[in-house]
């Protein structure tokens, strides 16, 4: 999707990076309740200034809370494979993304909605079927696969707010539904978005297609870390107690939201910490394609003045037109990533490092273990220690038998 976007300007840079340092010091930094309550006031504050004061575009400000979302779940699934919504405020950004979501639905079929004079169009009622019909199949077709998209999306935030439930947070079936459910959309979604655009031709910057992209690979890291907490967990251990019948005995099922002894064995803590760094790494991809490409940064940037007439280009073909050695969508692009990819692995070695500071989600959950609540670094995999030679005795062995 082509959009001409031009607010690439320094009061709204720095509004928007003054959210995401926000947000960062909320998963990262703040310790105690009071600290994490101030800092969500302050982000309020700046979406505000964002909304109202700079009026940048609903587009732009949307693709950004996506990175957010992401990065938040990232942190979130470091301790549980699915997505935990626990507190009073978590159903509150549960609703706040869903309703937007469902307007954008209703607006697309039964309804249109505009901001700008503020006023609805009903297109539909109770005994006007085929109005409605008729006004959805005249509407240009990535619509459709706007209300398509942003259903499946309300789809997710319904899966997600199951867990505000307790009984149903840590009922097996109900979480076997939510990692069939919940990947699925991403899949889905990633599948309209490898294709979308708003015109009649493709897009010279597929950022859409890498989104999907990254979206696919987080919904499989995803599925593939919660068949390995089910696998850890059901084992049974070398000295099970075993039935009637000679088989070790096992449970009906596994709740993947109670805490593992020291954060699991190390292949499901090397799970956790590549699905976080996938979902980081979509997080951070949406973040640059914010500021270059919606917020119009990459007009400034990276365009040089236009060659005078007659003088020939190589890249007007693409699209481009200018003087621009090495720059094309594809060199463009691929600098996205690189900066994505490097700034998701620092973003998640700071937040193992930085344990006691990263955000707590469903906190009830952990309350009977705090050195493991309050901190991620059980996480990271632990020394090895040096062999000992045969004959001798490991001094934290031995004081580990008296």
């Amino acid at each position: 999707m082509t959009l001409v976007l031009e607010q690439c300007e320094g009061a709204n840079i720095f509004a928007l990076v003054l959210v995401l340092v926000l947000h960062g010091s909320l998963i990262v930094l703040c310790r105690t309740s009071l600290h994490k309550r101030l800092c969500i006031v302050a982000m309020t504050a700046a979406m505000i200034n964002v909304f109202v004061v700079r009026h940048i575009v609903f587009l732009t400000i949307m693709h950004q809370i996506m990175g957010m979302m992401a990065s938040e779940a990232a942190v979130r699934m470091l301790r549980c494979p699915l997505v935990l919504a626990t507190s009073w405020a978590d159903a509150a950004s549960c609703l706040v993304l869903f309703v937007p979501n469902l307007l954008i639905v209703v607006g697309e079929i039964f309804v249109a909605i505009r901001v700008e004079p503020l006023r609805l169009a009903f297109f539909c009622g109770p005994s006007s079927l085929h109005d409605c019909l008729e006004h959805f199949g005249s509407v240009p077709f990535y619509q459709k696969q706007h209300a398509v998209l942003h259903a499946v999306l309300c789809v997710l935030i319904l899966s997600v707010s199951t867990s505000l439930r307790p009984s149903w947070r840590r009922s097996p079936m109900v979480q076997q539904a939510r990692i069939l459910v919940e990947p699925s959309c991403l899949v889905s979604v990633a599948s309209i978005l490898f294709t979308h655009h708003h015109g009649t031709h493709k897009s010279a910057l597929a950022s859409h297609p890498m989104i999907g992209t990254l979206m696919c690979l987080g919904a499989l890291i995803q599925v593939l870390a919660y068949l390995t907490h089910v696998a850890v967990a059901a084992a049974p251990p070398p000295a099970a107690a075993k039935g009637a019948d000679g088989t070790a005995s096992t449970s009906a099922g596994v709740d993947v939201t109670q805490p593992m002894p020291n954060g699991g064995p190390p292949v499901l803590r090397a799970t956790r910490a590549l699905q976080a760094y996938v979902y980081l790494l979509l997080g951070y991809f949406l973040y640059v394609d914010t500021f270059m490409e919606y917020l119009g940064c990459r007009n400034v940037l990276l365009k040089v003045a236009p060659l005078a007439e007659g003088t020939p280009d190589a890249n007007v073909d693409s699209g481009w037109a200018g003087q621009s050695l090495g720059l094309s969508p594809d060199s463009e692009l691929s600098t996205y990533v690189a900066l994505g990819v490097v700034c998701a692995a620092l973003a998640l070695s700071c937040i193992l490092l930085c344990g006691p500071g990263a955000y707590e989600a469903g906190r009830d959950l952990y309350a009977r273990d705090v050195e493991q609540s309050s901190q991620l670094r059980p996480l990271l995999l632990p020394p090895v220690s040096p062999p000992t030679k045969e004959g001798e005795q490991d001094p934290e062995g031995a004081a580990g038998a008296a």
